[in-house]
């Protein structure tokens, strides 16, 4: 029985993990966009990578570093600096007009252009994408 409770929580958890659209979620539109069925699968083996290293580090022993003051504290600053970091860039690039929240002004009633700057260079080419697989991840 207890083995059931184990499965059956972890099988709602990780739903409702799924259920909330996030970064993973939008690299997979856009992947799946552009190279099709294949990116789907090579997204989901670079989450489970991701998953699996994870998971081997907490049963090794990462868990007792994770739980302590010092760490959770530095986790903590570190996260809340890099959330102020993206913050003061998207403000910085609303200010120089570099992005438009207006549909009208960003280029197209459909929503399709967020930004006013044109593509870059070599852009859509391979050039500057990753894999699917390291994309994968890196957005988890």
């Amino acid at each position: 029985m207890e083995l059931l409770a184990i499965f059956t929580t972890a099988f709602v958890v990780g739903f409702s993990g799924a259920m909330m659209p996030g970064p993973l979620l939008t690299v997979t539109i856009g992947e799946s966009a552009r190279r099709g069925f294949s990116a789907g699968p090579l997204l989901v083996l670079g989450h489970a990578v991701l998953e699996l290293v994870l998971i081997l580090a907490l049963v090794g022993g990462l868990s007792i570093y994770l739980t302590r003051t010092a760490v959770t504290h530095t986790i903590a600053i570190f996260g809340g600096a890099f959330l102020i970091y993206m913050g003061y860039g998207m403000a910085r690039d609303a200010r120089a007009g570099r992005v438009a929240l207006d549909l009208e002004e960003a280029g197209g009633s459909d929503g399709t252009f967020a930004s006013k700057e044109p593509p870059a260079e070599g852009a859509g080419k391979g050039r500057s994408r990753m894999h699917p697989v390291v994309a994968g991840v890196l957005t988890s």
